[in-house]
């Protein structure tokens, strides 16, 4: 298996609410990297289980996300205990959703858990920055990385599939201004 894959994370802290804080470097480029915001929500994942998603109709082409979702902990943001969980103001759980970006096909449908390992150090990094962060910042991009062959004789995990989440476009306009039509003139347009 010779694919790239993009780490990225999503998920909140205690001001600001679900967002993508690590992106691949060419969504973070575009603006749209919390498209990935919009495609993997969901519940906990279950130990050893991997969420595959298909995105279809994005500027840049159809890809897969692979993602987990986990519990926050204070060992996230390199605060003491790593059992303890994360909780927003009004005391819910706070969850990451951990993955990867892969634009091409998927060559294989098994993968090895540290597959996420490799991500870690710079999603780890990038929580802790974000989780002192008030305001909304721009996600951090991550660069690629080869995926591994299988390798039997390490720990595997399930994907899960699950339906696609398409991107409807906007239809295109004649102006790509706002027009308003004066009621006694209807050849005039202001724009605003």
């Amino acid at each position: 298996m010779n694919q790239s894959a993009w780490p990225f994370l999503v998920s909140r802290n205690l001001y600001l609410d679900y967002r993508t804080i690590v992106a691949p470097d060419f969504m973070s480029q575009t603006k749209i990297s919390n498209l990935l915001a919009r495609a993997t929500d969901g519940d906990l994942t279950p130990q050893n289980t991997a969420i595959l998603r298909k995105i279809i109709g994005s500027h840049f082409g159809d890809f897969i996300v692979i993602f987990r979702i986990v519990k926050a902990t204070k060992s996230d943001i390199k605060q003491g205990d790593i059992e303890e969980i994360l909780k927003d103001p009004f005391g819910r759980e706070i969850y990451l959703i951990e993955g990867l970006v892969i634009k091409d096909n998927l060559n294989n449908d098994q993968f090895n858990l540290d597959i996420f390992d490799k991500s870690n150090q710079i999603l780890k990094e990038g929580y802790c920055q974000f989780w002192q962060q008030i305001e909304p910042c721009p996600a951090i991009p991550s660069q690629p990385f080869k995926i591994q062959k299988v390798d039997v004789n390490k720990p595997i995990f399930t994907l899960q599939n699950t339906d696609p989440f398409i991107i409807k476009n906007k239809p295109q306009h004649e102006y790509s201004f706002l027009q308003k039509y004066e009621l006694n003139n209807p050849k005039k347009i202001i724009t605003s």
